[in-house]
């Protein structure tokens, strides 16, 4: 079980959320899913877009995936994904076994999209806009961090058409 370079943190007791606003582009990727076949991270331009950042060795990343589940299953207008970090399919599809996650899950393990973005803590969450362009960062978010995500990405679709 190998600590990727970069990610240096994983929640713990007690949690310690940072969110932050950030202007960063999406970087433009093809990573592997899961399941079988690529996701790519321009797919989901023209709506809002919330990536989970996860890894199979931080025990409470499972935590907000029931939370992503329910916001996918409610806001057809929100693209989420699931990004394992881990070097090893393997570890991710035995930890989503363990603890079942019904959105799309990709595999980073050269941490194209985390490196990039300055994630350095896990779980994380990222809000992109429409436009491709990350606005919001939320590390080691807790169950209410997960919970206001629909309200996160309300401010951030309204505001993206006006901040060009």
């Amino acid at each position: 079980m190998a600590v990727l370079v970069g990610v240096t943190a994983c929640a713990g007791s007690p949690p310690t959320t940072r969110a932050s606003e950030l202007r960063a582009p999406m970087p433009e990727v093809t990573l592997p899913r899961l399941a079988g076949g690529t996701w790519s991270s321009t797919s989901a331009r023209g709506s809002a877009l919330v990536v989970d950042v996860w890894a199979s060795w931080c025990k409470p990343c499972s935590k907000g995936f029931p939370k992503l589940d329910a916001l996918a299953a409610r806001r057809s207008d929100v693209s989420v994904i699931a990004i394992s970090i881990d070097e090893d399919a393997a570890a991710a599809r035995e930890f989503v076994a363990q603890h079942p996650l019904g959105v799309p899950i990709v595999q980073d393990a050269e941490q194209a999209v985390t490196r990039p973005l300055g994630v350095d803590r896990l779980p994380t969450v990222l809000l992109v806009d429409a436009d491709g362009t990350v606005r919001y960062r939320i590390e080691e978010p807790s169950e209410r961090d997960y919970d206001d995500l629909g309200a996160l990405v309300d401010r951030f679709a309204s505001s993206s058409s006006t901040d060009h």
